[in-house]
């Protein structure tokens, strides 16, 4: 199985001079736990919600409106970002994106072509729903 047969094409991106706040806002939005930060068209960082829940010092980030008061959230999305990216390619071994995932203790990863241009993101739960799938053919379904 190859990554791009169970990733999640096209994923939602961000500007890295967007603000943390617009970032979070669009992830609540989308019911997303990471953006991929694009410059220029080129792949340059992500930003998660764990990234942002560092950021603010552990406050639940269930509420909106607390979460738009806060100052740190007030920053640019490129001082909060991971900058050293682990990225895969679409016709990867999924084995390999897995592999990755667990030795990093990460939640996904984005997913590029050989050009370094971003195609997608494989995260934990593109990798259940697989999964999933699998136990579902196991049983006959």
């Amino acid at each position: 199985m190859l990554i791009k047969d169970v990733m999640t094409p096209n994923p939602y991106t961000i500007d890295p001079d967007r603000t943390v706040l617009e970032a979070l806002l669009m992830m609540y939005d989308h019911d997303i736990r990471r953006l991929p930060v694009i410059e220029k068209g080129k792949l340059i960082g992500i930003i998660s919600d764990r990234d942002i829940k560092q950021t603010m010092g552990r406050p639940s980030l269930s509420d909106k409106q607390r979460a738009g008061e806060s100052d740190e959230l007030r920053f640019a999305v490129r001082d909060v970002m991971t900058h050293n990216l682990i990225t895969v390619r679409q016709d990867d071994d999924l084995k390999e994106a897995i592999e990755l995932i667990v030795e990093n203790k990460i939640s996904g990863l984005p997913v590029v072509d050989r050009d370094g241009n971003l195609v997608g993101v494989v995260s934990t739960i593109d990798l259940l729903r697989y999964c999933l799938d699998l136990v579902e053919q196991i049983r006959g379904k």
